[in-house]
């Protein structure tokens, strides 16, 4: 069995029956018909998988698995996420490539997009070292972009 089914079968334990026909058509949709074949044959054993006790998934690779399966369910081949590099749930932003763009088109934009969150976080963080300890930022006072990388954590993380 192959890495994506791997990671698609720990997956299906967080989803329905519908959420993961959801799943098998976007990834039709993102890549050869072979390979989405093989995740809806990944789909069809699923459940005696995830049911089995020999296919258990592990507790700590929750966060990456979530990623994983929003990767191959909700961002195409023309477009991908802003993520934290640590912390695979925290996404400031989903891009989409202008169609026809070409490898470098889409390379500045993932470049300046990235900076942008960059820029904002490290602005974030100058921003909370000045409040007292435990204190959260008036979402009302921050930058747009700002903003956006704050609500991008969970709530109660702290810095």
């Amino acid at each position: 069995m192959g890495w994506l089914a791997v990671v698609l079968a720990w997956g299906l334990g967080a989803f329905g029956a519908a959420q993961a026909q959801g799943v098998a058509q976007g990834v039709a949709q993102a890549v050869s018909q072979p390979a989405a074949q093989m995740v809806a044959r990944t789909f069809e054993a699923a459940p005696r998988w995830a049911a089995s006790p020999g296919f258990e998934r592990p507790v700590g690779l929750a966060e990456e698995i979530g990623f994983w399966v929003r990767i191959y369910s909700q961002v195409t081949t023309q477009g991908g996420l802003i993520h934290d590099d640590r912390h695979l749930a925290v996404v400031y932003e989903q891009l989409d490539f202008p169609e026809r763009s070409s490898n470098a088109e889409r390379l500045r934009l993932v470049d300046r997009t990235r900076a942008r969150h960059a820029a904002a976080l490290r602005s974030l963080a100058a921003r909370l070292r000045t409040l007292p300890e435990g204190a959260v930022p008036d979402p009302g006072s921050l930058p747009p972009d700002e903003l956006v990388v704050l609500e991008a954590w969970p709530g109660g993380t702290t810095a």
